[in-house]
């Protein structure tokens, strides 16, 4: 305004100033104008700034072996704010094994660290009891006269790469002059009992997703080696909890196989009757030997035999029933299935993790049935109406249910279909999509089946049959 002023005055000074032809042809000088600070909006992108060096996501990628680590980020806010308040907040499914702590100030310095631990999953033997699980950890940051001017929000993802504990062998042992010159590899593993299938594998349930196969052939039945091995655990809790919510083993064993492609499995049985156990530590089995008896020892709710098959190399636990089938006695139906509906899916942002462990893209050509028994088997599907027909890659399980062995398996018809317009959470658990109704489909198309069949992406009747 200063300036302003005195370029007015000078003129009005002047003798030769016209002021009358100033007012037509001469603007009035703008006086200049300092804007007033805003101390909260300086603070505020000083927090921007500080919160933009905080990751928006974060994995730790853990294993029994290594079930703990942290990551550590320095805060530090301009000292003419004042001293700067920080609060840290953990939420969500792994809030148990993430914490979040704020350290200094030191030298006027802060810090963030995000600790991770998994250790207190392990059940009984050893193992981590879920593969992934997430948190989020809320980081709000002000000043003691704006106390939450930022929130900023880290989603922290827990990974689980599953290896057994350190005191059980994962390279097959050396050959001795007591031990079988021949480790037998075996192809396929023998059904360890026959009976029912009570929980089948990748089945979500109230205590996470069964990561097996539960049989119910009655107690006392005997358990049978489902090849030859050696016995790398033997577990011999005789107790009983009465529920699925924990997961011990009880009585039972973990015994290694080697297969004739060269790799490795294990095999675990567990709820065996108490003192049945007829195997220790290091004994050789031989495929179909009895190794104890069903019962309900460990966290079991009422007797069956839960069975797992585990990669030794990966850790990673497999579907039993592609191994063993389903062992409950029936014969596979080997025929067409007729007149089943078909949809289609897996198109743009459909794509999405499979069951198979391939990642569908709109150029995935698959289909999914819904039975894990089917997963990375071929079919051949075609248009009854036309005549068309493709061979396919089952990679995923669905629609909606995880456990129609009798359509897949055994040539009934689709549970969805008998079950048609029902919501699903009030008839079977095998049926994943929860309080959403039943659509009658039984098998899942690609998008580039659907137009192979249908010659556009169509929802209709199929007919289709195992070819390999």
């Amino acid at each position: 305004m200063d300036d302003a002023k005195k370029q007015i005055d000078t003129r009005i000074l002047n003798p030769n100033y016209d002021a009358a032809k100033a007012i037509t042809e001469e603007p009035m000088p703008t006086p200049s104008i300092t804007p007033t600070p805003n101390p909260e909006d300086d603070l505020k992108a000083a927090l921007d700034e500080l919160a933009a060096t905080l990751p928006s996501t974060l994995e730790f990628k853990l294993s029994e072996a290594e079930p703990r680590d942290d990551k550590e980020y320095p805060l530090s806010l301009d000292p003419k704010f004042g001293d700067l308040l920080l609060k840290a907040e953990v939420s969500g499914d792994a809030k148990a094994y993430v914490k979040a702590t704020i350290s200094g100030p030191n030298n006027g310095e802060y810090s963030l660290k995000i600790k991770a631990d998994v250790s207190k999953a392990k059940g009984t033997d050893g193992r981590i009891t879920f593969d992934s699980k997430i948190a989020s950890v809320s980081v709000k940051m002000g000043t003691a006269a704006y106390p939450q001017a930022k929130e900023k929000k880290t989603t922290v993802k827990l990974t689980i790469t599953h290896v057994l504990p350190a005191d059980v062998d994962v390279e097959p042992p050396e050959t001795s002059a007591s031990e079988p010159t021949d480790k037998q590899p075996s192809t396929w593993l023998q059904c360890p009992v026959t009976g029912r299938i009570s929980s089948g594998f990748g089945v979500m349930r109230s205590d996470g997703k069964h990561m097996g196969v539960d049989w119910v052939p009655g107690a006392g039945t005997p358990v049978k080696a489902a090849a030859a091995g050696k016995v790398v655990r033997a577990y011999t809790d005789p107790t009983n909890t009465h529920s699925t919510k924990c997961p011990n083993c009880g009585t039972g064993a973990l015994i290694e196989h080697w297969l004739s492609d060269g790799s490795s499995v294990y095999t675990l049985y567990c709820h065996f009757e108490a003192g049945s156990l007829t195997v220790k530590v290091d004994d050789y089995v031989e495929a179909g030997q009895s190794i104890g008896a069903v019962g309900e020892t460990g966290c079991a709710d009422g007797a069956h035999l839960h069975f797992e098959v585990i990669d030794v190399e990966s850790g990673r636990k497999l579907d039993p029933t592609r191994y063993t089938g389903y062992c409950d006695g029936r014969q596979q139906y080997s025929g067409w299935h007729e007149n089943v509906y078909a949809t289609y899916f897996g198109c743009g942002s459909d794509a999405q993790d499979m069951a198979s462990g391939i990642y569908s893209t709109s150029a995935t050509n698959y289909a999914a049935l819904p039975d894990g028994y089917a997963l990375r088997k071929k079919i051949e599907v075609r248009n009854p109406a036309n005549g068309k027909s493709v061979v396919l890659d089952v990679l995923d399980i669905g629609p909606f249910c995880t456990l129609d062995s009798d359509y897949v398996i055994y040539g009934s018809r689709p549970f969805a279909e008998k079950n048609k317009g029902v919501v699903l959470g009030t008839l079977d658990r095998s049926c994943n999509r929860k309080y959403k109704a039943l659509n009658g489909a039984g098998i899942d198309l690609s998008c580039d089946a659907s137009e192979q069949l249908f010659g556009s992406k169509t929802n209709g009747p199929v007919d289709w049959r195992f070819v390999g």
